[in-house]
């Protein structure tokens, strides 16, 4: 509550009034100054005591830093799942890691030291697109696979370490793989082989 000076005040009548001054008592003014002593202690007794505030917590029950201003939040991992890529008679199982938002797309596999067979990057967004990747701090080399909404593999670009080359498909596309370079030969695969996009994708970021 705001306290407000001005509220409660007896404002001034226009006429003065004048009261008789008292009778000096010797009693009355020792009783006023105990009683006046009294409250002074008992007010310096409150104020002295601090209050302690509560420290708050997470939801389990530890006790929470306070939250500090950032200029970008960056999540702490992609989530991953599991798909296949169908063709020419067979099919290869993979385990990626999902790149949704911008800063997982700007990051992907970038610093990474190395992939194996079964593991890959599947890069989602919202609609069809015709952005080019590139290998800029890349460390491994890639095949980078660009599919259509149904997973359908429309081009492999080969991306090698550390190249700037923008790699552009020709056409749109709704998801990008990146797996190690030379796996869709590995495996038999290549243009018109299916990816199984999972059902139980986040959204594009």
């Amino acid at each position: 509550m705001r306290w407000d000076p001005g509220a409660g005040r007896n404002r001034p009548s226009a006429r003065r009034r004048f009261w008789p001054r008292p009778a000096f008592d010797p009693n009355a003014n020792l009783f006023t100054l105990g009683l006046a002593t009294a409250l002074l202690l008992a007010f310096t007794a409150c104020t002295s005591k601090s209050v302690s505030l509560p420290t708050p917590t997470t939801a389990a029950g530890t006790s929470a830093a306070p939250a500090t201003a950032s200029a970008t939040t960056t999540p702490q991992s992609a989530t991953t799942r599991h798909l296949t890529v169908t063709g020419g008679g067979r099919t290869v199982a993979l385990t990626v890691e999902l790149a949704y938002t911008e800063a997982q797309r700007e990051r992907g596999l970038m610093a990474v030291p190395q992939l194996g067979d079964d593991t890959g990057m599947l890069f989602l967004f919202g609609e069809n697109t015709n952005i080019g990747f590139w290998m800029k701090d890349t460390l491994i080399p890639l095949d980078i696979a660009y599919l259509d909404s149904g997973g359908r593999v429309l081009e492999i670009k080969h991306g090698q370490p550390l190249d700037q080359t923008v790699l552009t498909p020709s056409q749109p596309y709704r998801y990008t793989l990146e797996v190690a370079g030379g796996w869709f030969e590995r495996q038999s695969l290549a243009v018109g082989a299916v990816v199984s996009i999972p059902t139980n994708l986040p959204a594009a970021q």
